[in-house]
């Protein structure tokens, strides 16, 4: 029987056997998963053609328990065999379940990532096959959990794998509740002329916003306590203003209702013990004095919530010539945590009044488009 395997069918054997071993010793991962090459990846259900996927979701690793409120990476590759000039899928996204039945997703990931090892084995043709995905800490719910990793090729629709992990349970939140959110300018009931919004048309809205929970993710912003620390130093990701509707609510437009972003964590807080160069208002606030320091009447921010929130002052100016005058508003503002991701919003309503002035009136549409202004004499 030796005879049979002389000549050249025995080279071929040995070279078999050394390609196995130069898989297993340079991309050990890629021979775990050698045996089922044909049936890595399972079809969706819109999938179409042959399955000539392979590939391995390296992370999160198969039964890894998953931080409470830490963003989880998925990482990978993948390569269409029969691919022309690139990897073959152009898509990559991350479910909580089968797309078809009732799967959340909760990512979408970049593909075309470098994988010289992949291109070590398949070719060149394949060394962009890798994908990457973060799924935002809270999106995975408590418990035993499947991931469906889901790739997408034009013309074979999509395809996935799954990988289970154990999302660890969240852990009591000291402040549920939080974020907190205040308006300190203007109070409910103002009346606010066009001599206010000043010369520039420009009137100044002032608050606090702060979350009293502990930083509970590794890769969160820590909770500092220093001025212009930047979004998150006292639990605050970011604070919009919007006046009179809400996104989602009916008649919600960008252009009107949306006065932007304001300047979280970045303005001091304080008490009025120390008065020198205060700017009193007739309120008993003090704003941008000396210190720094302004409160509400005689609530003050540091001494109801701690000294680690002197910097939880945020600030935004409302422009007078995107607001119609003589009606009342509500201006609203939205805090979201950089802890939880929570948001809540706090509103204030307001009387916009014009005083007499030698500006004549527009109309309502020629206002909201900038195309004149209100102004007092």
């Amino acid at each position: 029987m030796a005879h049979r395997f002389g000549g050249r069918p025995k080279q071929v054997l040995f070279g078999l056997a050394a390609a196995i071993l130069a898989l297993t010793s340079v991309a050990p991962g890629f021979a775990q998963s050698a045996p089922s090459l044909a049936g890595a990846w399972t079809a969706g259900p819109d999938a179409s053609g042959a399955n000539t996927y392979v590939g391995r979701v390296e992370a999160p690793r198969a039964g890894q328990t998953i931080a409470a409120g830490a963003n989880l990476l998925v990482t990978g590759w993948a390569a269409d065999t029969t691919a022309t000039g690139w990897a073959g899928f152009d898509k990559v996204q991350v479910y909580s379940g089968a797309r078809d039945k009732g799967g959340i997703k909760l990512a979408d990931g970049m593909v075309g990532l470098n994988r010289p090892d992949v291109a070590d084995f398949l070719g060149p043709n394949f060394i962009k096959s890798g994908f990457s995905a973060v799924v935002p800490a809270g999106g995975i719910q408590a418990g035993a959990a499947t991931l469906y990793v889901y790739l997408h090729t034009a013309s074979k629709g999509w395809w996935y794998r799954t990988v289970a992990a154990t999302q660890q349970s969240a852990a009591n939140l000291a402040f549920p509740g939080d974020p907190i959110i205040s308006w300190l300018r203007p109070h409910g009931g103002d009346i606010i002329t066009n001599q206010q919004f000043g010369a520039v048309n420009n009137y100044l809205l002032e608050g606090f916003a702060l979350d009293r929970n502990p930083q509970m993710n590794p890769n969160g912003l820590p909770k500092t306590n220093v001025p212009n620390g930047g979004p998150g130093n006292v639990g605050i990701a970011s604070i919009t203003v919007y006046v009179d509707k809400l996104p989602g609510q009916p008649g919600y437009d960008v252009n009107v209702n949306n006065l932007g972003p304001t300047s979280p964590a970045a303005i001091a807080l304080g008490s009025t013990d120390s008065p020198l160069n205060h700017n009193i208002l007739q309120n008993g606030c003090s704003i941008f004095g000396g210190p720094l320091t302004f409160c509400r009447g005689s609530i003050s921010v540091t001494a109801n919530y701690g000294p680690n929130y002197t910097f939880a002052g945020w600030v935004k100016y409302w422009d007078q010539r995107t607001t119609q005058p003589d009606m009342f508003h509500t201006l609203y503002a939205t805090a979201v945590s950089s802890i939880t991701g929570k948001a809540n919003t706090a509103s204030v309503d307001v009387y916009v009044k014009s005083l007499p002035g030698s500006t004549p009136a527009c109309s309502l549409g020629n206002f909201l488009r900038h195309q004149c202004a209100f102004r007092g004499p």
